[in-house]
């Protein structure tokens, strides 16, 4: 019955809406947070591609136990527009935003235009629960260039940390050009704003939201600026992201989303990944190796990214890592009793091939902790972007080698004289 209400309420403001010459946007999302809660309840409306103007909004929020007045606020990619409407204790009931204020709507949508984040926060004295949000949009279609790709990682770092948070999306095989791209994370306890910083690729994107002691946020990165995207993109299948929590501000990661706008065709750039789990038992100062294995179909690399999970890294810039013998980089340092990510991404053509100079096939990665620093590897994993063997050079390799006709005739002569002597 609450269902039917809430429809027949949304038809009677589209009624009461005047007819305007705009593309139009239904979008219903149920079983948010039923459950009361005195904390903040985050949900996101994802836009449709061709957005490129919001003209008018209207959200529809189904909540529970709302028992005063101008107290439950709610923001809209973080804007604030209003209360949810109280006297409702113990109860159901719906309140309706209507937007039609040309500067409210500028400020969110520039926000982000890939979605809409939409903020309930609870307080001690009146916790809240949230079914149903009912989003409809009017809106001025752009001609959307390119198309629209989605990769969502989910349970990232279930736990609290201070030690850097680390996980990879991909990006779509066949893009020959990335527009814009945004990350939407859901992050927890991020106490301080402009303090929890993320990198892509080892570029800065930004910070996540903060001012949410042991509340959930969600966080919208949107990157859209062409010499920042080639920064990060620069011919990789691949974007590593990583966030630094700090020693006064740990925090957990439960989603990250990647929304990508890119132009498709023919991208030769294929992206490959080997894991290998629990490299070491036990902490120990004793070198520490394993081994990766290399594409079969390689013709170029392109850049080597290799994950390290490791425990108890004491100090910064102590515990060295090599691959194939060829020193690139430090484990992660300052993690006590701690585990910790380290990244280390390779784009240099030298040094690439001076790995491959040993081995073309495989890497064999040697960690070398010191008796003053025992440490532990996790898991590890290396990412290789690269271009595959064109159907000409797979031809050229795999084809027998013809013999030369010279070869051909001598062979034919050293018969005929041997079947002469016979």
């Amino acid at each position: 019955m609450r269902g039917i209400k809430k429809v027949i309420l949304l038809i009677i403001v589209m009624l009461m809406t005047p007819i305007v010459s705009a593309e139009t946007y239904l979008d219903i999302l149920t079983n948010i947070h039923p459950s009361s809660t005195s904390g903040t309840i985050v949900w996101s409306h994802y836009l449709p591609a061709n957005c490129s103007k919001l003209d008018k909004l209207v959200l529809t929020i189904e909540a529970y136990d709302v028992d005063y007045d101008n107290n439950i606020p709610v923001y809209l990619n973080d804007v604030f527009i209003g209360y949810l409407e109280g006297g409702h204790n113990n109860e159901w009931a719906n309140t309706t935003f209507i937007i039609t204020d040309e500067t409210t709507l500028e400020q969110i949508f520039n926000a982000s235009n890939f979605a809409i984040v939409v903020k309930v926060q609870g307080k001690s004295g009146d916790w809240v629960g949230v079914d149903e949000s009912i989003l409809y949009i009017e809106y001025t279609a752009g001609t959307p260039e390119g198309e629209r790709y989605e990769d969502t990682q989910e349970n990232i770092q279930e736990n609290s940390t201070p030690s850097p948070i680390v996980w990879t999306h991909k990006l779509p095989e066949n893009y020959t050009k990335i527009l814009r791209f945004a990350l939407i994370i859901q992050a927890y306890d991020v106490d301080y704003d402009n303090h929890v910083e993320v990198y892509v690729n080892d570029v800065f994107i930004g910070y996540l939201n903060g001012n949410a002691n042991n509340q959930w946020t969600t966080t919208i990165l949107t990157v859209s600026d062409e010499n920042l995207i080639n920064q990060i993109i620069n011919n990789t299948n691949v974007l590593v992201v990583k966030v630094t929590p700090h020693s006064d501000d740990w925090v957990a990661i439960n989603s990250s989303r990647l929304l990508v706008d890119y132009i498709a065709g023919e991208n030769d750039v294929r992206s490959y990944e080997d894991t290998q789990e629990d490299v070491s038992d036990e902490t120990t100062w004793q070198e520490i190796t394993w081994t990766h294995t290399l594409p079969s179909n390689y013709s170029e690399i392109i850049r080597m990214t290799f994950i390290i999970e490791a425990y108890d890294v004491d100090k910064k810039n102590y515990i060295p890592v090599y691959a194939n013998d060829v020193f690139i980089g430090y484990l992660e340092g300052g993690y006590n009793n701690k585990w910790s990510t380290t990244v280390i991404s390779i784009r240099d053509r030298g040094t690439i091939s001076q790995i491959l100079e040993k081995d073309p096939h495989t890497i064999t990665m040697r960690v070398v902790p010191d008796r003053s620093d025992w440490v532990k590897i996790g898991d590890a994993k290396l990412i290789v972007d690269y271009r595959t063997l064109t159907s000409e050079e797979e031809s050229r390799t795999s084809a027998p080698i013809p013999l030369p006709v010279y070869l051909m005739l001598l062979a034919v002569i050293l018969y005929y004289i041997h079947q002469r002597k016979e």
